[in-house]
């Protein structure tokens, strides 16, 4: 449940409009909940959300299938707030937090610096108010990019990097090694003799 939205007053510009259509004091949209969204969904003043059919509004964790689930099967994702449509001049394209990561990873790999891997680690992990790590493995570097990188579509490069990307999980069987490529496009392939598709495709 979102504990609060922005004000009028706070808002300077942010949302797009600062738009109060009913008069609640509050930027509408701006009191959505972010994160992951899952379980019962409440409204500001704490009534429950309703879907379309009117029911309360519960996301389940599950996802039954890739195709043709209900509208409240799977945790929704809203990182960034979405007041700004498609973000327009509020898109993130690099982050800092990605950077530290990277840096702190080439630590732990054998990189040289005047502070450790696990140092870094914990500077993030202060800042979002998560208990610091006594130690860093690499599962914990993983972990912690999947944390602070999620929906920000840098996963599959790092399942790769750590050696994971063909693994199981989810809905996904365990594949092979050849899947760490993309297939070349056979409209590539067509226009350009010398290219070789992929093994495997």
């Amino acid at each position: 449940m979102p504990l609060e939205g922005t004000s009028v007053s706070e808002a300077d510009g942010f949302f797009e409009g600062n738009n109060d259509a009913d008069g609640d004091g509050l930027i509408d949209g701006s009191d959505i909940g972010i994160g992951f969204l899952y379980g019962q969904q409440y409204e500001l003043d704490g009534s429950v959300t309703v879907d379309r059919g009117l029911n309360p509004l519960f996301y389940t964790k599950e996802i039954p299938a890739l195709v043709g689930n209900p509208d409240n099967t799977g945790i929704r994702v809203l990182k960034y707030h979405p007041s700004n449509g498609a973000y327009r001049e509020h898109m993130v394209l690099f982050r800092y937090a990605d950077a530290h990561l990277m840096k702190a990873e080439a630590i732990m790999r054998g990189g040289t610096a005047n502070v450790t891997a696990l140092q870094m680690i914990n500077e993030l992990r202060e800042l979002r108010r998560a208990t610091p790590l006594a130690s860093l493995t690499e599962q914990d570097m993983l972990d912690e990019r999947g944390r602070e990188l999620y929906n920000e579509m840098w996963r599959r490069q790092d399942l790769i990097r750590f050696g994971q990307f063909t693994d199981e999980w989810g809905l996904k069987p365990e594949s092979g090694d050849f899947r760490v490529l993309f297939p070349i496009p056979t409209t590539a392939i067509l226009s350009n003799p010398n290219l070789v598709q992929n093994e495997g495709y």
